[in-house]
């Protein structure tokens, strides 16, 4: 199970990195922290509109969404175009990335040595990966 990182991370990350922390980023990310599972922009703009009590444009969450995954605190998971927090925010890592096709939870795993299998792989066909994103779509415990 995973631990999602707290309000007290997410500044001392972004003072760490001398990243400036508006409201609208540290409000974003503590309604993912409610929401507890990955959301989709689409889904999560009402749920940041009652939250701040306001309209917002589009571009205003997928900002402050882009910048809470450019800095580490969240992964954007590509299957289905949804954010959630990442359990491991203060060290660099790749992950393997549950989403439950049925209810949408998510976890992440550590990839590990698996990650590496997977660079060397590619290492072999000449091409150097800037990221890796790895998901895997199921059942979770709940739903299987």
């Amino acid at each position: 199970m995973s631990t999602q990182p707290t309000v007290a991370d997410l500044q001392r990350i972004c003072r760490q990195r001398g990243a400036r922390l508006t409201e609208q980023r540290k409000e974003a990310f503590k309604e993912l922290r409610k929401v507890g599972k990955p959301i989709t922009a689409y889904d999560f703009l009402p749920k940041m509109e009652q939250r701040l009590g306001k309209r917002l444009a589009p571009l205003t969450v997928y900002r402050a969404l882009d910048f809470l995954v450019e800095h580490g605190l969240v992964h954007k998971i590509a299957s289905n175009h949804s954010y959630a927090l990442c359990d491991r925010p203060h060290v660099a890592h790749e992950s393997l990335h549950l989403v439950c096709s049925q209810c949408g939870a998510g976890d992440e795993l550590p990839l590990g040595d698996i990650n590496q299998a997977l660079t060397d792989a590619a290492a072999t066909l000449g091409f150097v990966p800037d990221r890796s994103i790895v998901e895997m779509e199921g059942r979770c415990r709940d739903c299987a």
